[in-house]
């Protein structure tokens, strides 16, 4: 019990971190959009590229009439041979990933039926689960479980009916949309925030944290490497240069030419 409680004060710090990070970078990842774009608007324009796209707007207009037309003979002729298929009684098979799904007539359809009732729609007979599938059930219900403990030890503190607090209330609501998309380690950074003590009891908690902060790390990554984050946090007015005629570049615009006063 020491070594998981060593091992959630660690983790602890890194939620914190982590979260802290990327709440900060996404508020100033907004202003720094902000100022890019107005940069961008002031000293670039559309070139005559962007705007010279008739012509090829009209042949693609008439591929894509072409190809509806070929698709509905293709959907009407595969309408007929379903007809034909099950007028003459034949298994129509489609194959899935975890099983075999066999489509019959009406008359071999009710083999999956049960003998009391004609009118009871076919048993499930015919779907079959992996033992991968039945692993990730019982990974995510493992994972709700512990969701469930630390949401009602937040809402003991922070629920509105409990407590007149707004930052507390707020970590409540905030730990709904935490349940709602099955993040732990958010409904954890709740509830440091909240000051509530807890210590994790098994190994399970650790292995959910590590694969939500590694993904909490790539989500940080793909915010910083995004072009109005560089642009407005270089210092080089060189490489502030380089990277914003890159972008124009790409995007086909050309620099204002800014006239003689």
């Amino acid at each position: 019990m020491e070594n998981l409680s060593d091992i959630s004060d660690m983790y602890k710090g890194q939620i914190i971190y982590y979260y802290s990070k990327f709440y900060f970078i996404q508020d100033k990842l907004k202003a720094y959009t902000v100022k890019f774009n107005q940069y961008v608007n002031n000293n670039f324009d559309y070139t005559e590229d962007t705007y010279d796209s008739s012509g090829n707007n009209s042949e693609d207009s008439e591929n894509n009439n072409e190809n509806s037309e070929n698709n509905n003979e293709n959907s009407e002729n595969n309408n007929k041979t379903k007809k034909t298929n099950k007028e003459n009684g034949k298994c129509l098979i489609n194959t899935y990933n975890s099983g075999v799904l066999v489509i019959t007539s009406h008359k071999l359809k009710t083999h999956f039926r049960d003998k009391t009732s004609s009118n009871k729609k076919p048993d499930k007979e015919y779907e079959y689960k992996t033992d991968n599938d039945n692993k990730s059930i019982k990974i995510k219900d493992n994972k709700m479980n512990l969701m469930k403990k630390y949401y009602k030890k937040l809402a003991l503190k922070c629920h509105p009916d409990r407590v007149d607090d707004i930052k507390l209330n707020f970590y409540f609501i905030e730990s709904q949309t935490a349940m709602k998309e099955r993040k732990l380690t958010y409904l954890l950074f709740l509830v440091y925030k909240a000051n509530i003590s807890l210590f994790f009891e098994n190994d399970n908690e650790v292995s959910f944290i590590q694969s939500e902060l590694e993904i909490m790390e790539k989500n940080i990554k793909d915010l910083t490497n995004k072009i109005e984050w560089k642009w407005c946090s270089i210092n080089n007015n060189g490489l502030k240069n380089s990277l914003i005629n890159n972008y124009a570049l790409g995007k086909k615009l050309k620099r204002k030419v800014k006239k003689a006063t």
